[in-house]
């Protein structure tokens, strides 16, 4: 999905990770990302068709969260320690 957001210039990744930081409230998430919540539903909606997976599901939401913060530390080493 990071691939995706970089190609399309999509913010996906985040407003999953404020979904699942904000334990799956839509009210809560749309607020923090500063979008109307049917914005919001519309993108959890095409993330769950990127990803074939869907948001509402709490048990898979540790092994994602995990997986994003390693991406983003991997991100954010300087590129000649990669």
């Amino acid at each position: 999905m990071a691939e995706h957001d970089l190609r399309r210039n999509t913010v996906f990744l985040d407003t999953l990770e404020m979904y699942m930081h904000c334990g799956g409230s839509l009210a809560r998430a749309a607020d923090r990302l500063y979008v109307p919540r049917n914005t919001l539903v519309q993108r959890l909606e095409r993330i769950q068709e990127l990803l074939e997976w869907d948001p509402r599901l709490t048990e898979e939401w540790l092994a994602l969260q995990i997986a994003i913060k390693l991406w983003r530390l991997e991100q954010a080493r300087p590129a000649d320690r990669r």
